[in-house]
């Protein structure tokens, strides 16, 4: 009797057991019902903060663009807010990129989404059975879960999420661009108040094109000064002199300069500083006389009275795409200056300090404002060249582009060198490891020798380059048809001059 009432009370204290096991199973999948939309709040916040940070993103890419676009149309004369400008459009650059690449993931994690869901429909619809029910499918699920892998539920979401601290520093950014445009209005408005700043210079910021002409007997000189306003490139100033002396050729001159124009700038005297560069450091046949008439005219001539209207010959747009051409950081060498203005050697990346020799070879020659400088002089035919001396010199072109970057085919090359286009096939046209002062040097007596050995070759060319900075040397032979044309032209006039004399006789 005993046992049979344990037995009982046994197997209902089991039941009982078993009633509160499954009950506390329901319970848990009940609750775990209840708290099954917190991971989509959750989601559906991150998916809310994320937009947020990439509206605030886009606010702050939008005030770095203006900026950007209404700085372009002013003129900065001070490198420092050249330089500042150059790292607002970095930054711009940099927030867009982010801007297309987020747009790029999201709208493929929606995709992928839709996928995935597209998916799972059509395996539904394949197998032919009803959903289970709500509490069942969570029970399931809650058994299930320990054995399914993370990347067996959603697709993960490649949407990248943009980082508040990366909005903080976008919008901090676009405060100081801010600032910055009042800068630069607030620097061109000082111009008008400008006092001590060089007439020339004032006009030349003002938009003016100046020019002087003159012409006294057989001497012909003139002046052009022409200032150009470039995006992100300040004022640049192109000044054109020529002196021509019929009487004497072997001292005519053309010198064509593009620069970056400053207030405290003295334009022509960074004129006359470099054709002294050019006879001094690189040995080249530059008249005197030139130079001291330049000085001269500088001196004498109120230049800031003799405006001119623009040249029709200028395309602003065409001038732009060359100047990023030649020199693509229009604040390149900086440091080099400011390190030499200071006393200091400038810094490697490496850590090392470089001493002047490891800085750009024409940088070091020619001033860091300099873009291209380019100039025509005749070179008087040496004895024993095979030319008459009653022809007339040979002409030199010289071409110096100092901020100009070597393209991927010339990085092979060494560090500096020189490339001979008029090398025959027996010669290297090709000079390792020269500098620009040597190839200055050998430049005369080497078209000399070849316009000896080649009769008819006409023009003799070498090319310099190194990593940052090119040049060119031309020199042209006395054209042998011109010189019998003229010959011919004379004698035809003396002949028919002579038989009207003939007639009137």
């Amino acid at each position: 009797m005993a046992d049979s009432i344990a037995g009982a009370v046994a197997s209902a204290l089991a039941q009982e057991m078993v009633s509160r096991a499954v009950s506390l199973v329901l319970q848990v999948g009940l609750k775990r019902e209840d708290k099954a939309p917190a991971p989509a709040q959750l989601q559906a916040q991150a998916a809310g903060a994320a937009g947020h940070n990439a509206e605030r993103l886009k606010m702050a890419v939008s005030q770095l663009e203006f900026a950007l676009e209404r700085t372009g149309k002013l003129p900065i004369t001070d490198v420092s807010l050249l330089d500042q400008r150059k790292m607002f459009k970095l930054a711009f650059i940099e927030g867009t990129s982010l801007l297309i690449t987020e747009q790029r993931l999201r709208r493929q994690s929606t995709q992928a989404r839709h996928q995935h869901e597209e998916v799972e429909e059509e395996a539904n619809h394949q197998k032919g059975q009803a959903k289970p029910k709500r509490r069942r499918r969570w029970v399931l699920a809650a058994m299930a879960r320990p054995f399914l892998t993370s990347s067996s539920s959603s697709p993960s979401s490649s949407s990248p999420c943009i980082d508040a601290a990366v909005v903080r520093r976008f919008e901090w950014m676009a405060d100081s661009a801010g600032r910055f445009v009042r800068d630069v209005a607030e620097s061109g408005s000082s111009l008008r108040h400008c006092t001590f700043c060089n007439p020339v210079v004032r006009r030349l910021l003002e938009g003016k094109h100046l020019r002087y002409e003159a012409e006294q007997g057989a001497v012909l000189r003139f002046l052009d000064l022409w200032p150009l306003c470039v995006e992100g490139r300040g004022v640049e100033t192109i000044l054109e002199y020529g002196y021509e002396d019929r009487g004497a050729p072997e001292k005519n001159l053309l010198l064509h300069i593009v620069l970056r124009l400053s207030e405290s700038m003295d334009v022509f005297g960074t004129a006359i500083r470099c054709l002294q560069a050019m006879a001094s450091q690189l040995k080249l046949l530059v008249s005197e006389a030139a130079v001291g008439e330049l000085a001269l005219l500088a001196a004498s001539v109120d230049m800031c009275r003799s405006s001119a209207p623009p040249w029709a010959r200028i395309d602003e747009g065409e001038y732009a795409r060359a100047s990023q051409a030649f020199r693509r950081d229009p604040v390149c060498c900086r440091d080099r200056e400011r390190g030499q203005q200071l006393g200091r050697p400038r810094a490697t990346s490496g850590g090392g300090v470089a001493d002047a020799a490891s800085s750009p070879e024409l940088s070091r020659i020619l001033p860091e404002q300099i873009i291209v400088l380019a100039f025509w002089c005749r070179v008087p035919a040496a004895p024993g060249c095979g030319l008459l001396p009653t022809r007339p010199p040979l002409k030199m072109t010289v071409f110096f582009s100092p901020h100009a970057c070597c393209h991927d085919a010339e990085e092979e090359r060494r560090s500096s060198w020189a490339l001979d286009l008029s090398a025959g096939e027996n010669g290297n046209p090709l000079l390792r490891d020269v500098s620009v002062q040597q190839v200055a040097e050998m430049v005369g007596p080497k078209a000399l020798d070849r316009f000896l050995r080649q009769p008819h070759l006409a023009v003799y060319a070498i090319t310099w380059g190194s990593e940052h900075g090119k040049a060119i040397f031309i020199l042209e032979r006395p054209k042998e048809q011109d010189h019998r044309r003229r010959t011919e032209r004379n004698a035809n006039r003396r002949h028919m001059k002579e038989g009207q004399l003939q007639v009137v006789r």
